[in-house]
């Protein structure tokens, strides 16, 4: 059995938040997707499982009712509370609370609540009181309703409160239910992480051969370091030139990776492959289809010359919330179960450079989608020198390490071409906001840009807030 608590992914927020939480207790949590089997439970054998449920008190939230077999200690929160008082017999009773704050108390007789603070004051949201059957206690209340439980003879509980950032003792219940009812230990540290990691390389790999593409950002940049440690001349390393990177990524990935840490890094020149695949396309979802299929034909190609048995994948905690995990039969991800932040925080332990640990993300796409229309020489190296200088005067005022994003777009207009300016901070996972940059930063880039690309007769620097991350480049 691992020694770990399986968080099954319900709702995004709320399961970062809980993984978070019991990290931040030393306890390993794994992120798992909504609809996994109870065969792939079964056979990661986690010591508990947490359904991170929705927080609007949604009714038409059933999970499998076969996570319950075997007995493991199960916790629901949020709206998966009510799917499981459900399979257990129980009913919602009348219409939810009034959405506000909350005096609410908690039984000293339930594992997972003993010795919380008290009646706290909680913003309840979508909180239904319930009706408990006999093997049911409750384990919450508020104004005389039961709001959460836990069954009297075998570990099961549903709480219906979601988890806070700013909630200090719900990470004390999180923590008590992995440590008191699911028995795991203390573990998750950063050498545990650079264990699994090397355990879990090694054991895809099994003795053959594993490629890994460098690419010049964060992750890609672990995955390397920690290919190397767990294989060292099992591995081979290339980079994929596509063209349509920035200025200087190139350059900068291999006088890390080739020249100070000794990787023999091949270069895949692709650029003209990729030029002739977006050649005449001007849809944004077009281009972006385009880039994917050959990208991934360029991998499956090296993979098969090479003789690989497995490539190492670059897929990290936030690619799997936003589905943009990418894995297969032959893939290994040993940074799978980490977000950005502590893929970050595990490069500065593997000695990756700032320059390259910092580094915000940068699309598959490259600078694709972030030119109007057609892709083509002229207007990437148009758009790839406004992007430097942007970049650069960004970092010359330190502001780098307090944006998300930041990047330049190009709108080819009539015989010329305007230069959009685009700075952005993250709001949570639901969208982005344009950012606070000093004043005067546009008017210095836009005189360095107009001074030194003549082609660009216009520069404006876009205000609109995105909806949805993934938007964020609007063409």
């Amino acid at each position: 059995m691992n020694d770990t608590v399986l968080v099954i992914n319900r709702n995004d927020a709320q399961t970062q938040s809980i993984i978070r939480k019991l990290r931040s207790e030393q306890i390993e949590a794994r992120l798992a997707p909504g609809n996994m089997s109870q065969e792939e439970i079964e056979s990661y054998a986690p010591r508990g499982i947490i359904i991170s449920g929705g927080v609007t008190g949604n009714l038409q939230e059933p999970f499998d009712s076969r996570w319950l077999e075997g007995e493991r200690p199960l916790l629901a929160i949020g709206g998966a509370a009510l799917s499981l008082l459900r399979i257990l017999g129980g009913e919602p009773s009348g219409d939810p609370l009034p959405t506000g704050f909350h005096p609410v108390a908690f039984s000293d007789a339930c594992p997972i609540t003993q010795g919380y603070s008290g009646n706290d004051m909680l913003h309840l949201h979508g909180v239904y009181p319930l009706d408990l059957t006999e093997d049911l206690q409750p384990a919450a209340l508020t104004d005389g309703h039961c709001i959460g439980y836990y069954h009297g003879s075998i570990p099961l509980y549903g709480l219906q409160l979601h988890v806070e950032t700013n909630d200090p003792d719900i990470s004390h219940v999180l923590a008590r239910f992995a440590l008191e009812v699911c028995g795991c230990s203390r573990r998750w540290n950063s050498d545990t992480v650079i264990d699994n990691a090397l355990s879990l390389i090694r054991g895809k790999v099994d003795g053959g051969v594993a490629v890994c593409e460098l690419t010049g950002g964060v992750d890609s940049g672990v995955c390397a370091i920690l290919g190397q440690m767990a294989l060292q001349d099992k591995l081979r390393y290339y980079f994929v030139d596509t063209g349509l990177l920035r200025d200087g990524a190139r350059e900068e990935t291999l006088r890390f990776f080739a020249d100070e840490m000794g990787m023999n890094i091949e270069v895949i020149e692709t650029q003209e492959r990729f030029m002739q695949a977006l050649k005449g396309l001007t849809d944004t979802q077009a281009k972006a289809k385009a880039i994917k299929a050959l990208y991934q034909q360029i991998r499956t190609e090296l993979a098969e010359r090479d003789c690989a048995d497995v490539v190492i994948l670059t897929t990290n905690a936030d690619d799997l919330l936003d589905g943009r995990a990418r894995f297969g039969e032959f893939g290994a991800a040993p940074i799978a179960q980490l977000f950005k932040d502590e893929v970050r925080r595990l490069g500065e332990m593997l000695a990756l450079p700032e320059t390259l640990r910092e580094k915000q993300s940068f699309p598959e796409t490259g600078l694709a989608l972030r030119i109007y229309g057609e892709v083509t020489p002229e207007r990437l190296r148009i758009l790839r020198a406004a992007d430097a200088v942007w970049l650069a005067e960004i970092e010359k005022v330190g502001q780098q390490s307090k944006l998300w994003q930041y990047f330049a777009m190009l709108l080819p207009v009539d015989k010329t071409y305007f230069i959009c300016l685009r700075a952005l901070n993250r709001i949570e996972r639901a969208g982005a906001l344009p950012a606070r940059i000093p004043h005067e930063l546009p008017e210095i880039v836009s005189a360095r840009i107009a001074g030194e690309i003549p082609e660009v007769t216009r520069i404006f620097y876009d205000f609109t807030a995105a909806s949805d991350t993934s938007d964020i480049e609007w063409l």
